[in-house]
């Protein structure tokens, strides 16, 4: 009876993780600055680079000291000077299947051309 009720928590946790796995990024979605119409990304090809779960501040992130860049950011050159005004601001979303497709993150992004910097 013992072990009935060992394997029937054991099958019960097993079943159970998949809810709670952390989904592929599954579209990526760009607005604002010069564009004129929202951009709609979900080839999986362009979207392998981008997973949401890995990287600084991320619940799968080991904090290994030799990891300083997340999915999107490259913390290798340390903080990043305030911007100067007036740059063309992009609101980028990304969404993850888990198990539907749910908006995870949302950066803004704005490019310098004269530091060639984001």
């Amino acid at each position: 009876m013992r072990s009935a009720t060992l394997l029937t928590g054991i099958l019960v946790v097993l079943l159970a993780a998949p809810a709670f796995a952390e989904g592929p990024t599954v579209k990526i979605t760009m607005e604002g600055g010069s564009l004129r119409a929202p951009v709609v990304m979900t080839e999986p090809q362009v979207l392998a680079p981008f997973r949401v779960w890995e990287g600084p501040g991320a619940s799968s992130y080991d904090n290994s000291e030799s990891q300083v860049s997340s999915f999107i950011v490259n913390g290798s050159h340390g903080a990043t000077a305030q911007p100067p005004h007036g740059l063309p601001r992009y609101k980028v979303s990304f969404w993850a299947d888990e198990p539907q497709e749910k908006l995870v993150d949302v950066v803004y992004y704005e490019f310098d051309p004269t530091t060639k910097a984001g």
